[in-house]
């Protein structure tokens, strides 16, 4: 069939669809729940191309036709159940299925208008967790930059015991504390602090790197907290203090002290 032909075939299928003109079609008791697969079976038998653009005069119509399938299938939804409709005879002529073949027109103008809609696409724009590190792991990370400074802690009161090194890094203002061996600390009476002496700062009054505790004496990591920005470390000793710190330090007990 040519174009023109297509169109009027359609229109004429459509008229029959919504104004019930072909009485043939009541006997098959339109079942709007199936109407649609069996009639899109029939479409392609008529070799009719879902693909093909629709005409404006018909899309109006398929647009009415839907209307009214949703109008009638609410109408079904809430009446009473009616009898049951004996099986459709077989297929005796195409123009038996013409109420199915308007269905079906009607289906695939909904699935051609959907497929050209512009879809939303769900982008989950939620910032996506970061893995937590361990102390040990960014501690690692530090050592690795190759503007990292490090150091050994010795002790001023020759503890054999007291192991551990100190890591810093100027660009990143970071820095962590690596003991082992050092004595577990009574929080109720007392608390480590670190000090570090800055090049630019006066040996008097060393910048506050932070209080901490050790509760066992096993291999512990302390990341350092400056209260100042540290431009370039001489030396980092560690002091016993009053519970929270002290803004000076008289130095009376150095328990850790490491030159870079």
């Amino acid at each position: 069939m040519n174009n023109s032909t297509d169109e009027q075939l359609l229109e004429l299928l459509l008229d029959d669809a919504l104004f019930d003109t072909d009485q043939t079609s009541e006997g098959f008791g339109k079942d709007l729940e199936n109407q649609y697969e069996v009639a899109a079976a029939e479409l392609f038998l008529l070799n009719e191309d879902p693909e093909d653009s629709i005409p404006d005069s018909l899309l109006a119509r398929l647009e009415l036709s839907a209307d009214r399938f949703h109008e009638e299938r609410a109408v079904v939804e809430v009446a009473e159940p009616e009898p049951a409709v004996e099986s459709a005879p077989a297929f005796g002529g195409w123009f038996q299925w013409t109420g199915w073949a308007v269905a079906a027109a009607c289906a695939i103008l909904a699935f051609g208008i959907w497929n050209t809609k512009p879809r939303e696409v769900y982008v989950d724009k939620q910032p996506k967790p970061e893995v937590a590190l361990t102390l040990e792991q960014k501690r690692d990370s530090l050592v690795s930059a190759g503007d990292t400074i490090k150091a050994t802690w010795t002790s001023p009161q020759n503890d054999k015991a007291l192991a551990g090194e100190v890591v810093w890094n100027d660009r990143k203002q970071e820095g962590y504390m690596t003991f082992k061996g050092l004595a577990a600390n009574d929080i109720a009476r007392e608390e480590y602090q670190l000090w570090i002496f800055d090049e630019t700062q006066d040996e008097k009054t060393p910048v506050d790197g932070g209080v901490f505790d050790v509760d066992s004496s096993g291999e512990v990591i302390i990341p350092i907290n400056a209260k100042l920005k540290v431009k370039g470390p001489k030396a980092f000793a560690v002091t016993v203090e009053k519970p929270g710190g002290v803004v000076v330090s008289k130095r009376e007990k150095i328990v850790a002290l490491a030159k870079v």
